[in-house]
């Protein structure tokens, strides 16, 4: 069975979400700052050190969003599809929806509630 908590529907706010539930599994020791609505998405601490956190579906977006380099020090994505100049992490514990397999979107759609499904 599918775990749908590592599913990805559409937004980047749900990579965020997970990341905050597992950032220790992403090798962070802690959660400085969140700013959702600001750049970076987050500022985290690893091994003693500040590092600045922006958070992506795809990596591609880093540079589509015209996000400056020089002001965050790792991308944390779904989807690593750019060679971008900066340590980017592919959180492959996620997955977007529409590249699962058949029987796992049967599953996936099975799991999730009724009101996801309905605008």
């Amino acid at each position: 069975m599918i775990k749908t908590e590592n599913i990805i529907l559409a937004y980047e706010f749900e990579v965020i979400t997970w990341i905050k539930e597992h950032y220790k599994d992403l090798g962070y020791d802690k959660i400085i700052k969140c700013d959702t609505r600001g750049f970076p998405d987050f500022i985290m601490e690893k091994d003693g050190k500040e590092i600045r956190v922006e958070v992506e579906i795809y990596s591609k977006s880093f540079l589509k969003h015209k996000h400056d380099i020089n002001k965050v020090d790792e991308i944390l994505c779904v989807v690593d599809d750019a060679k971008l100049p900066i340590k980017t992490v592919e959180i492959k514990d996620l997955k977007l929806w529409y590249h699962l397999s058949a029987d796992e979107r049967v599953d996936l759609f099975k799991e999730l509630p009724d009101s996801l499904l309905v605008n």
